[in-house]
């Protein structure tokens, strides 16, 4: 199936679109071109994938939950999270960033859960020559 920037952007505006208004964000391809890097993919610009970078990724449910929590990070970074009250009007946008953050958490539960993504891995070496031990002499 193809996976367009396009459809991308789409999806990621359905899922996050009164929180992407909220944090002025109205460009979601820096998120885009991330996850493709995050996925295992390159790009050839931080700031925008192309069509073929987006579908060169197998894992395109993985592709679109890593944009989306990149979307997250970023309207994190841009939401104010002061109330304001100006006479009769009241804007609760620290409220609006107490979302965004539990939608972050619900989305590193998944991202860990159903890719691994975020988990912490061990590696373990042997080492077998030992000729490079540095003997000291008093």
């Amino acid at each position: 199936m193809t996976l367009t920037i396009s459809n991308v952007e789409t999806i990621i505006e359905s899922r996050l679109g009164g929180l992407l208004d909220a944090a002025g964000i109205t460009d979601c391809t820096p998120a885009i071109s991330w996850a493709v890097r995050e996925a295992g993919g390159s790009t050839a610009s931080y700031l925008t994938a192309t069509d073929a970078e987006v579908n060169g990724i197998s894992n395109k449910d993985m592709l679109l939950d890593l944009a989306e929590y990149r979307c997250v990070l970023d309207i994190i970074g841009n939401l104010a999270v002061v109330d304001i009250t100006t006479g009769p009007r009241k804007e609760a946008l620290g409220q609006l960033n107490d979302v965004a953050l539990k939608f972050k958490e619900n989305l590193e539960a998944k991202l860990k859960s159903l890719y691994g993504y975020g988990a912490a891995t061990l590696e373990a070496a042997k080492i077998t020559d030992l000729s490079f031990v540095q003997h000291l002499t008093t």
